[in-house]
């Protein structure tokens, strides 16, 4: 759009806008945030470690020993960064803590301890189902399933070395990698 125009881009979107009747406000703001940094955005810093500690929950696992799920961080900008509850919440979109909370409980699978992790590193996997249980039909049909898989760190970590960190994330297993969960996941019925 810019090379057809000798103007600055600030000025081709403001132009642009204007045409469409866009206020001016507008189009200056659109045009300072595609020019800064190349239009692309700077990593945000993490919260406050306060923040990132908060237990919201606190799972417990196939022997009965308590997992912490601690409240954590996500920003899309840090895409392969983060943990816990907020980046289970907004990156793989599994809103229901509880499904969590089953899959490290009663999970169908359990791997670790993982290499480099001293014995804390494991995953815990659980199918879980959408049901449709309506009245006079005998017994529930499986509408559909999905592999949920936690990955916990047993052991202490940087902001709290003498204090398990937990959860770090949960996400919904497919073949092509995507990472959010299917929205059935958070309804009530799931199991």
């Amino acid at each position: 759009m810019f090379a057809s125009m000798s103007c600055t881009p600030a000025a081709a979107l403001t132009h642009t806008f204007r045409r469409r009747r866009m206020p001016l406000a507008l189009a200056l703001a659109i045009a300072a945030l595609s020019v800064a940094g190349g239009g692309t955005a700077a990593a945000q810093a993490p919260p406050p470690a306060s923040y990132q500690a908060e237990v919201v929950d606190v799972c417990r696992n196939t022997l009965g020993e308590p997992v912490n799920f601690r409240r954590g961080w996500w920003f899309a900008q840090n895409d392969r960064q983060g943990f816990g509850f907020d980046k289970i919440y907004y990156k793989h979109g599994i809103q229901n803590r509880e499904i969590v909370c089953r899959a490290v409980r009663q999970p169908t699978k359990v791997e670790g301890p993982f290499p480099g992790s001293n014995g804390g590193g494991w995953a815990h996997e659980r199918i879980f189902g959408e049901f449709d249980c309506r009245r006079g039909r005998p017994g529930c049909a499986l509408v559909r399933s999905i592999v949920v898989r936690v990955i916990i760190n047993y052991h202490g970590w940087s902001l709290q070395p003498d204090q398990q960190q937990g959860i770090v994330t949960a996400y919904c297993k497919y073949a092509d990698k995507r990472p959010r969960c299917p929205a059935w996941i958070n309804n009530r019925g799931v199991r």
